[in-house]
């Protein structure tokens, strides 16, 4: 029972990000459909902490292109994670994506969550790879990864989204 009171004592210790999406815009660009996304990102007292101790924060754009052609609907998802993590020697917060290895440090950690949140020129698809009459729809969203959380942190995660 008391291992239990602790475990719970730890999980209620974590509270989620809040992130809002403030602006966003898709336009053709040399036959390339692309996406600016501008999110504001807020992390509480003990995800601020957690980071400062050497956890890794995972955050995920999440994209779906949504055609209808009247009966039948067709959908392409787009994910892309990007990892947040602190620099304990350099005292710096980087922002790394795991598919291009691209790193980008920054001396504070609101000045990464703002470069976090940005998203500019984010190529989704081949405007050929769609029919010439659709009109896709198209919605994007930044979260938490969740399941890169540690398991006691993770727990809380899941029970209190945002």
């Amino acid at each position: 029972m008391r291992a239990l009171l602790f475990v719970l004592s730890l999980v209620s210790l974590w509270t989620n990000a809040s992130i809002t999406t403030t602006q966003g815009a898709c336009y053709l660009k040399d036959g390339q459909i692309y996406l600016d996304l501008n999110n504001n990102i807020e992390l509480g007292e003990e995800p601020r902490a957690a980071l400062q101790s050497g956890i890794v924060l995972y955050f995920a754009f999440e994209v779906t292109i949504d055609e209808h052609d009247g009966w039948f609907a067709k959908s392409h998802d787009l994910r892309r994670e990007l990892m947040l993590r602190y620099e304990h020697i350099a005292r710096q917060f980087t922002i790394e994506d795991p598919v291009t290895l691209r790193q980008h440090s920054y001396s504070s950690l609101d000045t990464a969550l703002v470069a976090l949140g940005h998203i500019q020129a984010l190529p989704l698809i081949d405007r050929s790879l769609l029919p010439d009459d659709a009109n896709p729809q198209i919605s994007a969203n930044l979260t938490l990864v969740y399941d890169n959380l540690p398991v006691a942190l993770r727990l809380n995660a899941l029970v209190n989204k945002d």
